[in-house]
Order: C-alpha cells, then structure tokens, then sequence
C-alpha cells in the first residue's frame, strides 16, 4: 500500500469513527461501561490521545530519525484522561 492509499484509508476510517461517535448522545457519552470502566467519552479521548501521539512519534522521526516508543500504555493511557478530560465538551 502506497502513501496515498495509506491517507485515502486512514480519512475512510476517521469519517466513519467521527459518524458513530456523533451518533451517540451527550447525555449516553458519559455513562461507565461502554468498554470495561470507561465511558464513550474516555474511549473517544484515548482514541484522539493515540492518534496524537501516533502523530508526535512519526514527526519526531521524520524530523530527527529519532525512533520513538510510546511510554506505559496504562500510565500513558490514564495521563491522556487527565490531560485531556475537559478537552471534548459534553
């Protein structure tokens, strides 16, 4: 797969997790469970959290040749939601 199918995928797949997402109330977004403890809301943070730092990694690389891993997954995971709580309004 090539660069620009790789992007073509990639916007593919973010219109359709964004049309699921929408498609779930604010008041539903807030309720624990949707996957073990967490809310619809935390999934959303954590999935646009990744992505960013998916982001962060790659330009690093690009820029440096630096090869960069993520931290802890449950720290890093945990520290996104701190981060990041107040970041999508409900």
């Amino acid at each position: 797969m090539n660069k620009s199918a790789v992007l073509k995928s990639l916007t593919n797949e973010w219109i359709q997790f964004l049309g699921v997402a929408e498609s779930v109330s604010d008041q539903k977004q807030k309720l624990t469970g949707a996957v073990g403890d967490w809310s619809v809301y935390q999934c959303l943070i954590h999935v646009a959290s990744w992505d960013e730092e998916v982001i962060r990694i790659v330009s690093e690389f690009i820029d440096s040749g630096t090869i960069k891993t993520p931290g802890i997954p449950n720290d890093l995971n945990n520290k996104q939601l701190e981060d990041q709580n107040t970041w999508i309004p409900i």
